[in-house]
Formats: structure tokens, C-alpha cells, sequence
């Protein structure tokens, strides 16, 4: 509850961006250690390290959606969904013959215009709405599909931890967006 209070009471968007930053610094140091391939100590400390920082970041979310909403099935819900889509992103990045390399700089541009599009809504109190969800979703599947035949084509036998790193915030970026477009239904 503390850390739901911290965010969220006065002045709560200036603290969830310092969150944010702070979130965004720690992930990119876990990224970076878990290609230590030489080293696959620091390789699962960067697994493990980011698993924790999204840990921190769903808490304050799950928090709401378990307590304030009592909606423990709509978490469910967006699990299942997610499971679901990636599988499917799996397969059609296992099967096709396309290079998908293309998406990255969509993903990319599309990852910079959503965080533009945050910061403002946290600065300036808007909303961010449905659509921005969807838009979202569609975003990080983007991302799935394209980091999964990456990682089939051009990652060594070597790099499954970063290749688990990679992928594991693409997909906790769909869930978090598939569960936030489940709760605005209610």
C-alpha cells in the first residue's frame, strides 16, 4: 500500500515518471548484463534483475486491480489473452519465410511516440484511453514478432538469457497493456 501511495497521492506524476526513469535505467542495466555471455553469472543476475524490476512496476497496478477493483479474474483474463497472442506471434515468426527485420524501426519509433505520448499524459493530466491500450498491444505484438525471429536468425546458441530478457518485456508490455484495456470495460 505504501508504494501505491507514494505514486499516487499529490503530485503522483511527477513520481510515477521518476518511477519510470528509474525503471527504464535499471531494465537497460539488466539487459546489458544478461548479453555477458562470458559471464554467466552476471547473465542470470541480468535475467533475474529484470523479472524484480517489473515486479516493482506491476505492483502498484496489480495492487489497484486486486484491491480497488476486486477483479482478480480480470488478471486471469489478461494472462490467458497474452499466453495466447504471443503463441500465436511465435508461431507465425517461427513459420514465415519474411524477414521481419522491417519492424524494428517501426517498433522503435512507435516505442518513442508512446513514451512522448505517457510523459505528456503524467505532466499534463489527460488520459491516455482505450485506444492508446489497443494501439499498445498491437505495438508489443509488433515487438514479439520481431524479436522472436531475431532471436531465431541472428542469436548465438549461447544468448538464451538475453534472448529470455528480450522478449520477457515485450510480452509483460502486452500483458500490462491488455490488462489496463480489461479493466477500462469494467
Amino acid at each position: 500500500e505504501r508504494m501505491y501511495d507514494f505514486l499516487w497521492s499529490g503530485g503522483g506524476g511527477v513520481r510515477w515518471l521518476l518511477f519510470l526513469g528509474l525503471f527504464m535505467a535499471g531494465n537497460w542495466f539488466m539487459t546489458n548484463a544478461a548479453t555477458d555471455f562470458a559471464n554467466p553469472a552476471r547473465a542470470y543476475t541480468g535475467l533475474f534483475g529484470a523479472a524484480a524490476m517489473q515486479a516493482l512496476i506491476f505492483a502498484p497496478f496489480l495492487f489497484y486491480v486486486y484491491r480497488v477493483q476486486d477483479a482478480g479474474s480480470t488478471v486471469l483474463a489478461a494472462a490467458a489473452i497474452t499466453g495466447i497472442g504471443t503463441a500465436i506471434l511465435s508461431v507465425i515468426a517461427f513459420t514465415t519465410r519474411k524477414d521481419l527485420s522491417v519492424l524494428r524501426p517501426l517498433v522503435m519509433w512507435g516505442m518513442g511516440g508512446a513514451m512522448l505520448l505517457i510523459v505528456g499524459a503524467l505532466l499534463f493530466g489527460f488520459n491516455l484511453g482505450v485506444w492508446f491500450s489497443v494501439a499498445m498491444i498491437v505495438l508489443a505484438g509488433a515487438a514479439i514478432l520481431f524479436q522472436t525471429q531475431n532471436i531465431i536468425r541472428n542469436f548465438p546458441a549461447q544468448a538464451y538469457v538475453a534472448a529470455a530478457v528480450q522478449l520477457f518485456g515485450s510480452i509483460m508490455t502486452m500483458f500490462w497493456y491488455v490488462l489496463r484495456l480489461l479493466v477500462a470495460r469494467d
